[in-house]
């Protein structure tokens, strides 16, 4: 009897069910760029809120959740600590928005080739998603600059990125 119970409590504590994904992909990476950005949407067909609050990848030392505000004009990418799927909803990554970044790539990301990402949920449950990689061309992000500022970094329109000078 206590096995059983023991199952019981693990299956409610993570969920039988997955959360679905749709249009995800890798960002095609040029030779040498240090970062690469996934972009996905992500189904939540339980009626509870959740929020992925991590990810990782062996594409990359590390992955980051980050966001895109508009700061008295100008573009900014931000780290956010979690990303919210609302009950039987869904969470958008999309370029200019929400998305994962792949920090410090080990190699370049190639048209035609995949990558795995593992991501994490509020409620224990994890998923690894399994990204092609598609050549995609940069919308510019700002009217006055061909740069997008990201933390204390500058990304110029080539997609590198260079320490900015404080």
């Amino acid at each position: 009897m206590k096995k059983i119970l023991g199952i019981a409590i693990a299956l409610m504590a993570f969920p039988a069910f997955g959360f679905e994904m749709s249009e995800g992909y890798l960002r095609a990476s040029a030779p040498g760029a240090p970062i690469g950005a996934a972009f996905m949407t992500l189904h939540n067909p339980s009626d509870k809120a959740v929020s992925m609050v991590a990810a990782e990848s062996d594409l990359s030392k590390t992955v980051e959740m980050h966001n895109h505000i508009n700061v008295d004009g100008v573009m900014k990418m931000r780290q956010v600590d979690k990303i919210e799927l609302p009950a039987n909803g869904k969470a958008v990554l999309k370029p200019g928005s929400f998305h994962l970044m792949l920090m410090g790539l080990k190699q370049p990301l190639a048209v035609g080739e995949s990558g795995q990402i593992r991501v994490r949920f509020s409620d224990g449950s994890e998923q690894v998603l399994d990204l092609p990689v598609k050549k995609v061309a940069a919308k510019p992000m700002m009217h006055d600059s061909n740069a997008m500022k990201h933390g204390d970094h500058k990304m110029g329109g080539d997609g590198q990125m260079a320490k900015q000078a404080h």
